[in-house]
């Protein structure tokens, strides 16, 4: 008797102890996407953006082309420097104005097989675009590659 009553004891407070831990819970963060309006502002610093993130590179050439448009070459792989040389990167983007705003809405990156994918929404004259840049990696920094262009009727 003394043996189950201590068996008892034993197994309602290893319930209780259950019940009144805290439970193991990971949860992922996440955060809505940012939009970064245009305003003036002092060009880029691209050897700073270059150490960065796939995700920077995109935000600093989008932000260039309204400010700083003879720097965006320097955001391009040497393959797509010379497919658009000079100020021709603009028709690049095929936008019908001036960026009124974006949002970097996904980024997909492999750091072992330098290669990223960075989806961006953009208003351009009333008109939103999705744009999916590809990047890789030259000289040790992210360049864009491609850009591949989605529009949403509103």
């Amino acid at each position: 008797m003394r043996y189950q009553t201590l068996f008892i004891f034993v197994f309602i407070c290893a319930i209780l102890l259950a019940c009144t831990a805290a439970p193991l819970v990971i949860t992922a963060q996440m955060s809505a996407p940012t939009l970064t309006p245009f305003a003036p502002q002092a060009a880029t610093q691209t050897a700073e953006i270059f150490l960065a993130e796939p995700e920077k590179v995109v935000q600093a050439f989008l932000t260039d082309v309204q400010e700083a448009p003879a720097q965006v070459n320097s955001y391009l792989s040497q393959a797509m420097q010379k497919k658009y040389p000079g100020s021709e990167v603009i028709h690049l983007l095929d936008l019908p104005g001036d960026i009124n705003g974006f949002a970097i809405k996904s980024v997909d990156a492999n750091v072992k097989n330098p290669l990223a994918f960075v989806t961006v929404g953009l208003e351009s004259k009333s008109e939103i675009m999705l744009l999916r840049f590809t990047l890789i990696v030259e000289h040790s920094t992210w360049v864009i590659d491609g850009v591949d262009h989605e529009h949403i009727n509103p």
